[in-house]
């Protein structure tokens, strides 16, 4: 397999050649062409996938670019044959993730509705958010209003601290609110991490807690579940003082996040999670280790937050019935988790983005470890590889916590993530659809991990009206 360096030394030479041979018309256009691939292809290296997530999301800018280039490169006295083709591959490439999201966002109202329709005794508010179509163009370059928040301690053990920033509704009353949950492998990240959707979730009237948790290697798993769990009794406590409506809580998880959220939801058993929504996290973890990535926390952590939140709901007007788990990437595989075993009240929902599902397949199937080594990111997480304990990496896989009693779950993956395979999403799926358990899968072609940092991106627009259409279905049910 090439290393990081033989790489990098094969671009520089190529670079060179170039530039050496052609015009500086040609050299960029091929340069624009090489980072059009990473719209269709996953990301060799680290360095790339960041570059993958700005190609994908702000591909417009891109593709108004090569039309620069390409009227400038017809006129120049050095015209290329080669380069106007270079340039006319790289335009095609950069507008596929406008074209996909128009194809998805046609059959996106009806679809969601479909996934949903099965669930009992849920009156579905025609919210003006709803109205608005899934994908638009000229949305593109819009920016997201700023929504103040409040950070606010909701658990304190011997050896950790743990904080949340709550974004209070703009909507009066006693709101639903939305437990965010985020990534960074269980090793990094915080609470400030994407925090574009939490000040869109406030402006379309949710409660948003996006909460810190205990992160590896000093706290293994189930730490980020128990931290999920803590937050749930803590928002509970504080339900008057915050306006929470105690009966709707929703995880929300990306990646690492989207693992916590997905067994969090699952397993923490409290009542008012009604649902959890999942950014791409690891749902397989044994799955995860076996199948590793390129190498260029804690759920008790998640379930101290939701205790916070009850404990001080008055305080920051939140709904103690109404929680919504989400997380992305590791905070995806803690949002599931908590969603799937916290035994808390009011978790009407959980949502993943791209997160771990299945540590088990997970760890069979590693990724190229020049983008990461999953194995150690999570044997460092669990507490030691697969075969030295598998009975951790199955109660770390929010997969295994699936019946018919889930709560209804919302996924996003991109195609082309090489952090955290799309498989683990689509094992979940299947799941969820053998157990007749309410949700709903968006898997976008061209998108890699991290696609929502682009909120107005293609990925980021229909992931968003995904999110405004879960949330009204599941923080609405009797």
């Amino acid at each position: 397999m090439l290393n990081r360096h033989t790489v990098v030394l094969f671009l520089s030479f190529l670079v060179l050649l170039l530039i050496y041979e052609t015009s500086f018309h040609l050299v960029i256009l091929t340069l624009f062409f090489l980072a059009a691939l990473l719209n269709v292809f996953k990301s060799p290296t680290s360095e790339l996938w960041l570059l993958a997530v700005v190609t994908s999301e702000y591909s417009i800018i891109f593709a108004g670019l090569i039309s620069l280039l390409l009227l400038t490169n017809f006129y120049a006295v050095s015209f290329t044959l080669v380069g106007t083709i270079l340039g006319l591959t790289a335009l095609v490439l950069f507008l596929l993730p406008i074209r996909d999201a128009y194809f998805i966002a046609q059959k996106l109202p009806s679809d969601l509705e479909k996934a949903f329709r099965q669930m009992k005794n849920v009156t579905i508010k025609n919210d003006q958010k709803l109205i608005n179509k899934p994908f638009n163009i000229f949305k593109l370059f819009q920016t997201i209003p700023k929504v103040s928040f409040r950070t606010l301690t909701y658990v304190t053990y011997d050896d950790a601290t743990l904080t949340l920033d709550f974004y209070g509704s703009v909507v009066t009353g006693k709101r639903p609110c939305v437990i965010v949950i985020h990534g960074g492998s269980w090793i990094g990240g915080n609470s400030k991490q994407l925090s574009e959707l939490n000040r869109h979730l406030a402006q379309a009237g949710y409660h948003c807690a996006a909460i810190n948790y205990r992160l590896a290697p000093q706290w293994k798993c189930p730490a980020p579940i128990e931290d999920t769990a803590a937050a749930l009794t803590y928002l509970r406590q504080h339900a008057d003082e915050l306006n929470i409506d105690q009966n709707n809580f929703v995880l929300l998880g990306r990646s690492a996040g989207g693992q916590i959220a997905l067994l969090a939801a699952y397993t923490v058993q409290q009542s008012g999670i009604k649902g959890v929504i999942n950014f791409y996290g690891p749902a397989d973890m044994i799955w995860g280790y076996m199948t590793p990535t390129n190498p260029l926390v804690p759920i008790e952590d998640t379930a101290a937050a939701l205790t916070y939140l009850r404990q001080h709901a008055d305080e920051l007007n939140i709904d103690q019935n109404n929680f919504v788990l989400l997380g992305r990437s590791a905070g995806g595989q803690i949002a599931l988790l908590a969603a799937y075993t916290v035994q808390q009240s009011g978790i009407k929902g959980v949502i993943n983005f791209y997160g771990p599902a299945d540590m088990i397949w997970g760890y069979m199937t590693p990724t190229n470890p020049l983008v990461l080594d999953s194995r150690q990111t999570l044997a460092r997480y669990i507490g030691g590889d697969y075969f030295e304990m598998p009975d951790k990496y199955a109660a770390s896989s929010p997969i295994e916590f699936v019946n018919r009693q889930t709560v209804p779950t919302l996924t996003f993956h991109g195609l082309t993530d090489s952090l955290v395979f799309y498989e683990h999403s689509r094992r979940l799926d299947a799941k969820l659809h053998q157990n007749d358990v309410p949700h709903y899968y968006l898997e976008l072609p061209w998108a890699t991990h991290g696609f929502d940092y682009n909120l107005n991106g293609p990925g980021g627009q229909l992931s968003t009206y995904a999110i405004d259409y879960f949330l009204n279905v599941v923080t609405n049910q009797q």
